[in-house]
């Protein structure tokens, strides 16, 4: 799966970075002007998705046509021989015979979003083939009466082979979702239904599908700069995102932001230009700070240039509304190269913020899963876990972290561990590279956290606080209420520990920002015994900080410190 996530992210970041073009939603007829109605010398003039493999829970779609790269007028450039050789080396298909790829994330949250892949060909592939090179990775199995290539790891890739011309990869719980989509209306189906999809790359996601849970994720986000804060209303103002791009077309880029009415499209033009102005204003004024003081010629004359540049670009980026449709397409004229590194240049800033909040919302979600593991073992056993399993003499063995094994579907690896030793005996030892994704802090390599087995989220420990002595403690225990109570932090990353260490966080009361605020830029993530998750601001009070460590203390919780 961890391969199929990479494809799926590196389409949303193509499409994302390079942007759009060819047709989108239905444009007014006779009017090639407008920048939706962009066709292709190379692709069909209209090309329609075939809905079937995509549940109603989908969310957003990716889809590539290879077919004019393949065949166009580069081609010759491309290193065919080498494309062919790996398809056929690993997969037992040749990749030059794929018609589209489509890539889809659907709406269940869970410890990673789950996505899938369909691959439609231009002719039947060599089922043959393709078992054997899954045989040994895959077995046969059966789901809702289809037959499928199950993977023995829940976490990566089964396939479905039934259509000689199509081949769908997902995990087993997505694969059983795509095969038994019904053909039934949901706000991505019903969108996609109406597109053209003739465009080499084409990301489409559906803001109506996820409107609740954006709002959920901003409503406990940090405080954003002014400058940031318009784009807030967008999730309440848009029903949809297109993005596009035509290679064939000169490199032919368009982002397309459809609003839920004419209104709206109104107020999201204004929001889209009023933060290119604070763009255009951000990068002349860091040109000018760069440039300050120097008395070079060339030095001045680069700083004209960039100046020029900045506002050319800015210029040929405002965008166009028309009824609900708010566009912005890329110039052509200085080639696409160009323009791809232009927009690159600016776009850099928000894609890392993005990635910032992708890994934001992500350990939410962990810390999320967490806490109802820790619920769900409160309510089995009346208490929840002490710190660590302790020996006979009291010495602390294991985390807590493996005491919940079993209340976050990891029972057969709590059942490999020898309760009665120490975190880092010659048996348990090894077990530190099994660590679950949950505990694992999105990064950028997860698979390098994954074998180092180091987490960071870790109890706040110590007298007064959720976890305090051997004994786990019960509801009753928590006097200020469950709600005025931390019990999971996400802590900075020199406090990691390794998973199943009984280290946590030893809390100073008189400075309880001590090990934490460092991973987020306004500071850290916080579950509470409730099972509610939030950000607590860096600029929290310490008294404030200290009243919501504490379980029993009294104190009145005064988030501005009055």
């Amino acid at each position: 799966m961890r391969r199929l996530q990479w494809w799926l992210s590196g389409c949303a970041c193509c499409g994302m970075l390079l942007g759009p073009s060819a047709g989108g939603w239905a444009a007014p007829p006779n009017d090639s002007s407008s920048p939706i109605a962009i066709t292709t010398p190379t692709a069909p003039k209209s090309a329609k998705l075939d809905l079937k493999y995509i549940p109603s829970s989908a969310v957003a779609l990716a889809v590539i046509r290879p077919q004019s790269l393949f065949t166009g007028p580069n081609a010759e450039w491309m290193p065919l021989e080498v494309i062919t050789a790996a398809g056929l080396e690993h997969l037992g298909v040749d990749p030059l015979d794929i018609e589209e790829a489509i890539g889809v994330t659907a709406a269940e949250m869970g410890p990673q979003p789950e996505m899938g892949l369909i691959v439609r060909f231009t002719k039947p592939y060599n089922k043959e083939a393709v078992l054997a090179k899954l045989a040994g990775r895959t077995a046969p199995a059966t789901v809702k009466g289809k037959a499928i290539q199950k993977s023995p790891n829940a976490s990566e890739p089964s396939f479905y082979l039934e259509d000689p011309t199509t081949i769908v990869v997902a995990s087993e719980s997505m694969l059983t979702k795509m095969i038994a989509a019904p053909e039934e209306d949901s706000p991505l189906r019903k969108l996609a239904g109406s597109m053209d999809f003739s465009s080499e790359f084409t990301l489409v996601a559906s803001v109506d599908a996820v409107r609740d849970q954006l709002k959920a994720v901003l409503a406990h986000a940090p405080p954003m700069p002014p400058a940031i804060q318009p784009f807030l209303k967008l999730p309440d103002l848009l029903s949809a995102i297109l993005v596009r791009l035509n290679v064939s077309d000169n490199g032919k880029l368009m982002l397309t932001l459809k609003a839920r009415d004419e209104a709206s499209a109104v107020e999201v033009e204004q929001i889209v230009k009023q933060g290119m102005e604070s763009g255009r204003q951000m990068i002349q004024t860091q040109v000018a700070s760069q440039m300050r003081g120097g008395a070079d010629p060339t030095q001045a004359a680069m700083a004209k240039y960039l100046a020029r540049v900045t506002n050319l670009s800015f210029d040929k980026l405002q965008p166009v509304r028309r009824g609900t449709l708010v566009t912005t397409s890329v110039p052509t004229t200085a080639g696409a190269p160009a323009t791809i590194g232009i927009l690159m240049a600016l776009l850099l800033p928000a894609i890392q913020s993005a990635r910032a909040a992708a890994q934001r919302v992500q350990s939410a979600n962990n810390l999320k899963q967490i806490v109802l593991a820790l619920l769900s073992y409160e309510s089995s056993n009346r208490k929840f876990p002490a710190h660590a399993i302790f020996d006979k003499q009291g010495k602390p063995l294991l985390s807590w972290r493996v005491a919940i094994l079993p209340y976050i579907e990891e029972d057969a690896l709590y059942k490999q561990f020898h309760l009665d030793e120490a975190w880092d005996s010659e048996h348990n030892k090894p077990l530190i590279a099994h660590m679950p994704r949950i505990y694992m802090k999105p990064a950028s390599n997860q698979a390098v956290e994954a074998r180092s087995g180091m987490t960071v989220y870790l109890a706040p420990v110590g007298k007064g606080l959720a976890f305090e002595g051997d004994q786990g403690l019960r509801i009753a225990d928590f006097a200020d209420g469950s709600s005025n109570t931390i019990i999971v932090v996400e802590a900075n990353d020199d406090h990691a520990v390794a998973w199943t260490k009984p280290d946590d966080l030893e809390v100073d009361l008189t400075k309880p920002m001590i090990g934490l605020g460092a991973s987020q830029p306004n500071g850290f993530q916080a579950a509470f015994v409730d099972g509610h998750v939030m950000n607590i601001p860096a600029t929290i009070p310490a008294a404030t900080l200290k009243a919501i460590f504490t379980r029993n203390g009294g104190e009145p919780v005064n988030w501005n410190g009055e």
